[in-house]
């Protein structure tokens, strides 16, 4: 059963206020001289019903979801996923058949009608070639297939053709990956990528992969405690000399 105007801003009211008598006196509009008493007894009445008290529940939820600091846990994570994603899923260089690859005899193939059209009138418009093109190859070419080893034209090589991703569709390690995006004045793209090697660093320190090198040195004997150490005032210069030499 759906809450009534009032019981919803009850509900809503014991989140924001964290009061119940608070959030009862606003919600119903309580008459200024109504005894404290009472209020808080209605209102301890009404968060008792089932339906606001799951009401208030899922209000308490929500805030909490909204509010709640990732744990260590949750934040190595999320670096993980950022190392982890693959930059292919984002922006990237494909190699795709060419219009000869897949055309009849290895000629130039028409994507449809459409694409011969607008290919015709270019020819027989001023300053056009004034031939119309052959249709020899046949039509439906697909840019996005691979491209056929024994074409005689690329090789079998294709075309290299950019590409950008739908970001709206990324999977979860690739989103927090992309960093977003740039129109610039002449139109381009440039594509906003979090470093990886940065998050790779983190984790490796997170982890003590990295040491320090000078932790790892034995300790060196200090030259005067080495030199103090000697038995004789001719020890003693001995020491020190091998110090200084290096030796």
């Amino acid at each position: 059963m759906a809450l009534t105007p009032q019981q919803e801003a009850f509900a809503q009211g014991c989140i924001e206020l964290a009061n119940q008598s608070a959030a009862y006196r606003r919600a119903y509009d309580v008459k200024a001289n109504t005894k404290w008493t009472t209020i808080a007894t209605d209102a301890s009445r009404l968060a008792l019903d089932p339906e606001v008290a799951a009401r208030i529940r899922e209000l308490q939820d929500a805030a909490a979801a909204r509010t709640a600091i990732p744990t260590a846990a949750q934040r190595i994570q999320e670096m993980r996923e950022v190392e982890q994603a693959n930059p292919d899923e984002i922006i990237g260089i494909r190699w795709v058949n060419c219009r000869y690859c897949r055309g009849i005899d290895h000629k130039f193939q028409w994507r449809d009608d459409m694409d011969y059209a607008a290919a015709c009138d270019a020819a027989l418009a001023p300053g056009g070639r004034g031939k119309l093109p052959s249709m020899d190859g046949g039509f439906g070419f697909n840019g996005t297939l691979e491209p056929v080893n024994d074409c005689p034209v690329c090789w079998g090589v294709g075309e290299q053709r950019s590409y950008v991703a739908d970001t709206s569709k990324l999977s979860r390690g690739a989103a927090r990956l992309y960093r977003g995006a740039k129109i610039k004045a002449d139109g381009s793209i440039e594509i906003l990528l979090a470093d990886k090697s940065k998050y790779t660093d983190m984790l490796n320190r997170i982890q003590g992969i990295y040491k320090d090198a000078t932790a790892a040195m034995p300790p060196q004997a200090n030259t005067a405690t080495q030199a103090a150490a000697a038995k004789t005032p001719e020890e003693r210069r001995q020491t020190y000399l091998r110090l200084v030499q290096g030796s």
